[in-house]
């Protein structure tokens, strides 16, 4: 008969190929002789364990095993007798006999004093409670030994653990937040995560120099551990996250990931999305990205699938252009009918070819419909890129009327089709344009968005023909017909929506702020102080500008007439019927609200109920004291919800970077004692003095507020008045 080696190398080989049938005669042949070798009883119980992984008939390969149990006398060594029957138990966990067996080998192999006995005694596993749920716990336990890696998701980190004392019954592990920490036994399998000794975990833990050279190397498998760690799929940001600063800085990001992107899609094994989150995934068999492309491109709807299609067209000399023919026979068909906005779309992504052919498309598309329906579809183009390139090609599409469209996409509302349409004007009809930008100026509330966009330019002295015609007005001139406009967007922006509201409110206050407020200055230089007055009450009844804009402005106009202070009566440009706050004050208080609702109310309506079971209620304290507790906390809550309607969060986007208003933060020092504090200006829901916190209505912040760092502020405080020097000011959201 063949030796033990060319016996399992036979049945290994039948392992390999699946090929039950061989194997079994071979299997059975090898065992018939009576008393095996344990070298070979040890070699089929590993080739078992194998086939029980891969193998779809376990119950045949179950049944090979049991026969070896045959040929297990009291010679066979106990190692040889436990990994057998340890493999029995777990197809036949109700098997008395094989239970038995394997706890006597368990306990002949491991003595008290080991730790694999302890583990053994934790897992409960003599006990026989349930031997499938013990037998796996056995198993889970033993993987913390010595020298194990584990993870503390609660917050200690990874460590590595030191040893295990079988007498007290404790792991004791290093961790990078507890080391020499100690864990039961019992429960160190839901306290600490096993973690694999490759894991990125690890590898990040005491072995760096791995995933260096992984990332430089062999980056595929580098994001795979990533993927593997921390989830699959996974947000590029998230991703990112785990390789900064560990293995990549922050300026080799770009590049690296740029190359290892590009090599996770060549493998066919990783699918990296292309627009937000852009999440990246391993994927379990290969796929070719070109296909996955064209797939999503069809099954998306027209908002990402154009973003599809742009990305098509732009690899269309190079590994995507199979797709982009395949996008492009499907854009052609949008362009030949439908919704003019989608054709105008569509023709103009097939135009990014610049060739004759494709750019003919968004000619023909362009030309044939009315000015009115052009324009509107301009304007309802998706993102500037397109409505720039749709406009660019109107002087060739449209050579009759292409002046009148572009005159109206110049005084339209899309600053992208401005642009492009001031850039046409300027190169092919210059004489045409001081005729368009005069009437914006005459008439700044026919065409609002135009006349922001000329006086932004304007004070940011951005350099373009069109901006001479615009500096020919003086500077009252200007300022009279910012302010002009402002009142005509209060009225217009009643009824808009809140996001209007906002970028209206964004661009005039970047315009009168714009160099110092140089515009605002120059146009109130010479004012007589009748004038200052009734421009400081137009400013001051005004509701479009923002919190603190209304302050610089009004500020300024205080130092040049002083006697306006005198007027204010403690006007300051807030709505006295709001309070304001952060974000987060705006959460606390509500947490608050809701605490009171939703758990003290009803446990003291809890505490009602069993007051009033105790009878007599006329001389019953408990119940009479709960009863003034749900008086109080309903006052309270009352109160609360009045408050939490009238609240309006504190937009850091509006906070000035130079003068105190609301959001600011300001250091100033105490002229007199030098002393030196540092102040956030919120609500009073935000915090107190104590936490660097004074409240907007507060005397002191009313006493700064619209100063400027190096102005003197006299505060009028309990303990007397005080003279502040502003040395900072900045926006508590930085």
């Amino acid at each position: 008969m063949a030796g033990t080696p060319e016996i399992l190398s036979g049945i290994r080989d039948h392992a390999v190929m699946k090929d039950l049938d061989h194997l079994e005669e071979a299997w059975v042949e090898a065992i018939g002789a009576g008393a095996l070798e344990p070298t070979l009883i040890d070699g089929l119980v590993e080739i078992a364990q194998s086939l029980l992984i891969s193998c779809d008939d376990s119950h045949r390969v179950a049944t090979l095993l049991e026969l070896l149990t045959g040929v297990i006398s009291e010679e066979t060594p106990a190692r040889t007798t436990l990994g057998l029957y340890w493999l029995l138990l777990r197809q036949f966990p109700d098997n008395r006999d094989y239970h038995r067996t394997f706890c006597e080998a368990f306990e002949q192999v491991y003595p008290l004093a080991s730790p694999e006995r302890a583990f053994y005694e934790a897992a409960g596993l003599a006990e026989r409670p349930d031997t499938k749920e013990a037998l796996s716990r056995l198993l889970s336990l033993m993987r913390y030994r010595e020298g194990s890696f584990v993870y503390h998701e609660s917050g200690w980190g990874v460590g590595k653990i030191l040893g295990v004392d079988p007498f007290l019954k404790q792991v004791k592990v290093d961790l990078e937040e507890k080391p020499g920490h100690r864990v039961a036994i019992d429960a160190v399998d839901s306290i600490l995560d096993y973690l694999d000794p490759d894991s990125y975990r690890v590898l990040a833990f005491e072995r760096k120099e791995e995933l260096e050279r992984l990332r430089d190397e062999d980056p595929i498998v580098l994001v795979s551990k990533v993927l593997e760690t921390f989830g699959n799929p996974l947000p590029l940001k998230e991703l990112k996250s785990h390789l900064i600063p560990i293995v990549l800085d922050t300026k080799g990001w770009t590049r690296w990931w740029t190359k290892t992107k590009a090599k996770l899609r060549d493998s066919g094994f990783f699918r990296i999305e292309d627009r937000a989150p852009y999440r990246v995934e391993k994927l379990e068999s290969a796929v070719n990205y070109a296909d996955e492309l064209t797939r999503d491109y069809f099954n998306s709807d027209w908002r990402n699938a154009r973003k599809i299609a742009i990305q098509a067209v732009r690899g269309a000399r190079g590994d995507l252009k199979e797709t982009w023919e395949k996008i492009r026979v499907h854009l052609q068909e949008l362009v030949e009918g439908g919704d003019l906005v989608r054709q105008v779309d569509a023709a103009s992504i097939i135009a990014r070819t610049e060739n004759d052919e494709d750019r003919s498309v968004l000619h023909k598309a362009l030309s044939s419909v009315s000015v009115e329906e052009i324009v509107e579809a301009l304007q309802a183009l998706p993102g500037p890129e397109a409505q720039k390139r749709a406009a660019s090609a109107l002087r060739d599409a449209r050579p009759e009327d292409w002046q009148e469209i572009t005159r109206r996409l110049v005084t339209g509302q899309s600053d992208g089709l401005r642009d492009a349409g001031l850039g046409l004007l300027e190169k092919h009809a210059p004489d045409v344009l001081p005729d368009v930008i005069e009437e914006v100026l005459l008439a700044p509330h026919k065409a609002p968005e135009a006349a922001c966009y000329f006086l932004s330019d304007y004070v940011s002295k951005r350099e373009r023909k069109a901006l001479a015609l615009v500096g020919e007005k003086s500077p009252r001139e200007l300022l009279t017909m910012l302010l002009d406009l402002v009142d005509h967007l209060r009225h217009r922006t009643v009824r808009a929506s809140k996001t209007v509201v906002k970028e209206f409110t964004t661009k005039i206050h970047n315009i009168f702020s714009a160099g110092d407020a140089g515009l605002f200055l120059g146009g109130i230089d010479g004012m007589d102080a009748k004038a200052l007055r009734d421009l400081h009450q137009r400013i001051a009844s005004q509701e479009m500008y923002s919190t603190d804009l209304k302050g610089v402005l009004l500020g300024i106009l205080a130092e040049r007439e002083p006697a306006l202070l005198a007027d204010e009566t403690e006007e300051f440009p807030w709505e006295e019927d709001c309070i304001y706050t952060t974000a987060e004050g705006l959460e606390r208080r509500q947490d608050e609200f809701r605490e009171i609702m939703e758990v003290k109310l009803p446990k003291n309506f809890k505490d009602i109920g069993r007051a009033a079971d105790f009878g007599d209620l006329s001389e019953n304290a408990e119940y009479t004291a709960a009863l003034e507790t749900r008086d109080q906390l309903t006052r309270q809550a009352t109160l609360m919800k009045e408050e939490l309607e009238r609240a309006k969060v504190i937009d850091k986007n509006e906070v000035s970077g130079d003068r105190v208003g609301l959001g600011s933060r300001l250091k100033v020092v105490n002229v007199e004692t030098g002393e030196e504090k540092t102040y956030s200006v919120l609500g009073p829901w935000d915090g107190g003095p104590e936490e660097g916190v004074v409240n907007y209505n507060s005397p002191l912040a009313r006493s700064l507020f619209g100063k400027k760092q190096g102005d003197l502020a006299y505060v009028d405080l309990p303990a007397g008045t005080v003279d502040f020097e502003i040395k900072e000011v900045g926006s508590s959201f930085d």
